[in-house]
């Protein structure tokens, strides 16, 4: 009968300390989360990583609908997206086989998938096989 009691206690104390860890760590995720959203400075951070990884997909997706691929079917690699004053940047690495000026024939379409009114390319100093193109 001890052994029972006590084994009953011991539970009992057990699942009190985890119910008071666990909603200390959901006030303490909460309070983050509501600071976050409460800051504009990072809320605009926040949705400006999620329009650029949106972007990042929707670029991908267009080199696999067009012919942006090497002959061995591999896609343009995406180095660098960040959000910018000027919209969103892709630092893209061309691959053997593909050009600026190929990328440059599909610019409406990559505009039209990116949710951008325009897009252009510029290129980047670290070589010609590396482009940045810019997405307002």
């Amino acid at each position: 009968m001890e052994v029972a009691l006590l084994c009953v206690a011991l539970a009992v104390g057990y699942w009190t300390t985890i119910a008071q860890a666990q909603g200390t760590v959901v006030a303490a995720i909460g309070g983050v989360g509501l600071a976050c959203v409460g800051t504009p400075a990072l809320r605009r951070w926040i949705v400006g990583r999620g329009r650029a990884l949106v972007v990042r997909h929707r670029f991908q997706g267009v080199c696999l609908d067009t012919a942006m691929r090497t002959r061995k079917g591999r896609l343009p690699l995406v180095l660098a997206t960040t959000v910018s004053d000027e919209g969103v940047v892709l630092v893209v690495w061309l691959r053997r086989g593909l050009s600026p000026e190929l990328v440059g024939d599909y610019l409406p379409e990559i505009a039209t998938a990116c949710f951008a009114r325009r897009a252009t390319i510029s290129p980047h100093h670290f070589g010609a096989q590396v482009i940045m193109l810019v997405l307002r």
